[in-house]
């Protein structure tokens, strides 16, 4: 067992609050960063967490551990920076701009953290779904989702999805108490892996929550919005081609029951085949709580990730379509 990465996979899982954040943190699967906690607490023999399917929390001996894994970590941290001390710590100001869901959801808690490490760059944020000429409208760099023209800019690519959906699991009623419809944002990568990239769900008027998937479907250049149709029919294509005729729409039918539809995904996970980028609490619930025999309510945002993985992941009549994520 490699200790050092150990310790600071345990200082994740502390920090995150959860295993799925931690995984995220550490560019790793759930099971291996449970692998390493279980390998871990084995060596050192104690329980570092209490966890339960809602929450996880540090034990006391988990407390004291992690203070002496705290500055075990900071030692090693300024070994290594006292190797560069001579290198210029950056200053001035930074101008970027982004996407406006995109850049709500990604590039602001970035930017966040990149100035609380770097005090002395002042960082402003635009955030527009207009395509602006960085140069002259004095902008220092752009996220931009999907393929960038030739030009003289420098081009760095952050990351490249072979396909992206919308997936949209419509509420019969947007009153209180009732269903919530689930709008999951999700991606395959060319490592053959799912990615959920945004939960948008929430309890919408029809119009309201056709708004919601044609921004993500724009936000993100996805390929098509998939809607489950059993509850809705016809309408649902149409209320989302009522607010724009050109978006690509497919609709799905629920032959077989949520249980039998989420098996194949759950499998996938399993696999560590499917990671969130970001954190989605509700939807993290709805995953380790639903019983599929139970009386609760319906698991709104589950199902919309499952149709959008089954038609990313499991639907052999997909055609991939490659696009980039470039500054």
């Amino acid at each position: 067992m490699d200790k050092l990465k150990a310790m600071q996979t345990f200082v994740h899982i502390a920090d995150a609050g959860s295993l799925t954040a931690a995984a995220r943190v550490c560019d790793s699967s759930l099971p291996a960063v449970v692998r390493t906690l279980a390998a871990l607490e084995a060596h050192l023999g104690v329980r570092l967490f209490h966890r339960t399917t809602r929450r996880i929390s540090l034990t006391e001996e988990g407390k004291r551990y992690l203070d002496n894994c705290r500055a075990v970590l900071a030692a090693v941290d300024d070994a290594e920076a006292a190797l560069s001390a001579d290198a210029a710590e950056p200053s001035g100001q930074l101008t970027l701009t982004a996407p406006v869901l995109f850049g709500q959801m990604y590039v602001a808690p970035a930017v966040m953290r990149f100035v609380q490490r770097y005090e002395r760059v002042r960082c402003s944020l635009v955030l527009q779904d207009r395509i602006v000429n960085l140069l002259e409208e004095g902008l220092d760099a752009g996220i931009r989702i999907g393929h960038l023209e030739d030009s003289s800019l420098v081009a760095q690519p952050l990351s490249t999805l072979r396909r992206v959906v919308v997936a949209i699991d419509p509420a019969v009623s947007s009153e209180a108490g009732a269903d919530e419809t689930g709008i999951i944002v999700a991606g395959l990568g060319e490592d053959g892996h799912g990615y959920i990239l945004a939960d948008l769900s929430g309890r919408y008027r029809p119009d309201q929550w056709a708004k919601q998937a044609i921004a993500a479907y724009h936000a993100f250049r996805a390929d098509r919005i998939i809607g489950e149709v059993n509850n809705g029919g016809e309408l649902i294509g149409a209320t989302l081609r009522t607010n724009d005729p050109n978006i690509a729409f497919k609709a799905v039918h629920a032959s077989r029951g949520k249980r039998l539809r989420a098996e194949p995904v759950a499998a996938l996970y399993e696999q560590g085949r499917v990671r969130h980028h970001g954190r989605f609490p509700q939807l993290e619930d709805q995953m380790t709580n639903w019983e599929p025999n139970g009386a609760g309510p319906s698991p709104d945002r589950l199902d919309a990730a499952v149709w959008a993985l089954t038609e990313l992941m499991l639907d052999a009549a997909a055609t991939p379509r490659l696009r980039s994520l470039g500054d």
